[in-house]
């Protein structure tokens, strides 16, 4: 998913908003605030697809008519989580659960477009998704996928969402906050803008010292930039950075931290030696060209041209819809990574459940149990506690459950030599002479 959205982001002009390219380049005055293109369409409904194209996998009974599948998704020992074993202590609660699921992945995406009251509901969709996703984290090890799932959606929060977020961080102290520095200094100009924008202090004033010859005096004195706030009081150095960070509506926590007297002392010794050692002569970046928030036509048309194809590429990837893409079409996909399945838990969630033995036969005679972890622990077949917890991570769990499949069994040696190496140089001397590889369910 962070790959295909990832493509689809390239033809977006993020880089206009809350970013280094809008921090060193600010956008000209006027400059739209909401875009509608091809690309935006297309980045929407790539979205789209991961949760339709999941619910048309979804034809079991689990999901559909028993509403048991969060029920046996919570009983795979090799993924659930303590929190998700709790609630298997809630049968009742499970089954409205599983339908709550499988129809907010159906409703949800058409919520995205809706016509009126667009900014409420989309927003109340975005956070609705992120609860959703980090639900299923809270429950499940799956890898990182929860949390793309959760920032994907914040490339489609509406105007009107960053126009509360705005309008609640107009206060008095924060309208009232004014930054001056050196203008020969290109790396001064450069931090002051990037500290605007990632402090989300879109109204702080900029200006260059030489409009106040008291402030250039200050500034000269301390080396330093100069920071005023509503009350006129002045800061230099690391207590400005501090008298910034204390009017972020995001970073505030931070300056409380900051202050203390030994995080001070390394502050400003550290913008101190900044100070000394800046380019004054560094150049200026060039201003942004608004050009790059439209595409021209071709562009248009391959985004578009891309997005049908991706359309076609997941109904080819649904069982008896009768599409299918011949190698050399398939190809076009490959290429641009734009490849995909959004098959989670379906047709129905796993059922197949076990833990791993690996016990290996030294050469006198003595066996011992190979997993890394337990490091030639007494071999025992007793069910682990957490099976979830007996996997370093959750690649190394995929890794063990794809070797389960007959079409790659012929990979199974490579792991076993693996763990017989890593034995091997960890006890010098104790070699290991057979392996034997056991899923006990």
């Amino acid at each position: 998913m962070l790959r295909v959205l990832l493509f689809w982001a390239i033809f977006l002009p993020w880089g206009t908003r809350w970013s280094v390219d809008s921090a060193l380049s600010p956008p000209a005055e006027g400059a739209p605030n909401q875009i509608i293109s091809c690309s935006t369409f297309a980045y929407i409904m790539q979205v789209v697809f991961v949760y339709w194209f999941t619910v048309l996998y979804k034809t079991g009974p689990e999901w559909r008519a028993d509403g048991t599948a969060v029920y046996y998704a919570l009983n795979v020992d090799k993924m659930v989580t303590p929190i998700g074993q709790y609630l298997l202590q809630f049968p009742g609660l499970l089954k409205p659960l599983t339908h709550a699921v499988f129809w907010y992945e159906v409703i949800g995406p058409l919520l995205l477009f809706s016509p009126v009251f667009t900014g409420p509901i989309r927003t109340l969709t975005i956070v609705g998704f992120a609860l959703f996703h980090l639900g299923i984290a809270s429950c499940m090890k799956i890898g990182i996928f929860p949390y793309i799932g959760t920032l994907s959606m914040l490339g489609l929060l509406p105007p009107w969402f960053w126009e509360k977020i705005g309008d609640a961080s107009k206060t008095k102290d924060r309208l009232g906050l004014r930054i001056y520095y050196n203008q020969d200094c290109g790396f001064c100009a450069r931090s002051v803008g990037l500290i605007k924008t990632f402090f989300l202090l879109p109204k702080v004033e900029l200006f260059p010292s030489t409009i106040d010859p008291s402030i250039e005096r200050d500034m000269t004195l301390h080396n330093s930039w100069v920071l005023l706030d509503a009350k006129e009081n002045r800061y230099f150095g690391f207590r400005g950075v501090i008298a910034a960070l204390k009017r972020s509506p995001l970073f505030w926590p931070l300056a409380s931290m900051l202050k203390l007297g030994w995080m001070a002392a390394i502050g400003e010794h550290l913008y101190s030696w900044v100070a000394i050692h800046r380019r004054v002569t560094c150049a200026l970046p060039m201003s942004s060209d608004q050009t790059a928030l439209k595409m021209s036509p071709i562009q248009n048309f391959f985004v578009l041209f891309l997005l049908v194809y991706v359309f076609f590429w997941n109904l080819a990837t649904l069982p008896n819809t009768g599409i299918k893409f011949s190698e050399r079409t398939r190809s076009i996909g490959y290429v641009l990574r734009l490849d995909q399945t959004w098959n989670m838990f379906a047709l129905y969630p796993l059922k197949d459940d076990g833990w791993y033995v690996i016990p290996g036969r030294l050469k006198d005679g003595e066996v011992v149990d190979l997993d890394l972890d337990n490091d030639g622990a007494r071999v025992t077949l007793d069910r682990p506690s957490s099976i979830s917890q007996t996997y370093k991570n959750y690649r190394w769990r995929k890794y063990l459950d794809n070797l389960l499949s007959e079409s790659i069994r012929s990979y199974r040696v490579y792991y076993a030599e693996y763990l017989c190496r890593a034995w091997n140089v960890r006890h010098n001397g104790s070699e290991i002479r057979r392996i034997r590889h056991h899923l006990y369910a």
